[in-house]
């Protein structure tokens, strides 16, 4: 899954997401950037911040945790 996608989808910007989600921006632009990818916790926490937002989650090209998994 594309993080930035998931967050665009929000409408957020990156200082906005990483406050919602619980990390600093550079965390955000690291997992953007593939260098780095978010626990699986962080993973739960990202998905019910996306639902709570209304986001779907069938939206996303694959789920948060199978994309973690692949990286």
């Amino acid at each position: 899954m594309n993080m930035r996608h998931a967050r665009r989808l929000t409408g957020m910007s990156r200082d906005r997401f990483s406050k919602v989600v619980g990390v600093n921006r550079g965390t955000v632009k690291r997992w953007e950037q593939g260098s780095r990818i978010p626990t699986e916790a962080r993973i739960a926490a990202i998905e019910q911040v996306l639902t709570r937002l209304g986001v779907n989650l069938a939206d996303l090209d694959q789920p948060l945790a199978s994309s973690a998994a692949q990286q």
